[in-house]
């Protein structure tokens, strides 16, 4: 726990990202447009618009190229809560994959939408998703790690933080076993 969340921490202070789309070498390529039905395998490894609750919280998938039980790094997009997408991901998260890590890059509501603490539900809606569909997608349930920059950065702490706190665990997307 003490290292995934140093890891948000880090991300949470770090620089935006670079705009650039260039993934780092052999990573599975950065997501293309929306151009195929939603939740559909748009190439090896890469999974869009996979839906993990209703309206548009949507999630892409990056799986490595490895085989067995992924760890899962959980990317949550800056913005200040008010704009920002789960495209382009960062270069650095999809490097993961090389690494045997699978990477999900997350829609959360924005305030402009909903208020807090709808946008920390949406979070934990997304890994209690991830972690249901673990065995489908080949992703390891214990190992979820949550990154994000900015506003993705405060979510991924929030999300660590109030672990257990039944106010703040919301319903989103169901998977409540």
């Amino acid at each position: 726990m003490a290292a995934a969340l140093l890891v948000t921490l880090a991300l949470a202070c770090a620089p935006s990202p670079s705009p650039s789309r260039e993934a780092a070498p052999d990573a599975v390529p950065a997501a293309q447009p929306r151009s195929s039905a939603p939740g559909s395998q748009t190439r090896k490894g890469l999974y869009q618009d996979l839906a993990y609750a209703d309206g548009e919280r949507l999630l892409d998938l990056y799986l490595p190229q490895r085989g067995g039980p992924a760890p899962v790094a959980v990317w949550l997009h800056g913005g200040s809560w008010v704009t920002g997408d789960k495209r382009p991901v960062p270069a650095v998260l999809l490097g993961l994959c090389d690494r045997g890590f699978a990477v999900a890059a997350v829609n959360y509501r924005l305030t402009g939408v909903s208020s807090h603490p709808a946008q920390l539900h949406d979070v934990k809606g997304a890994v209690r998703w991830l972690r249901a569909h673990a065995d489908e997608y080949g992703l390891d349930p214990a190992r979820v790690y949550l990154v994000g920059f900015s506003a993705g950065g405060h979510l991924a702490s929030l999300a660590g933080l109030t672990g257990g706190d039944a106010a703040l665990e919301g319903d989103v997307g169901g998977n409540l076993d």
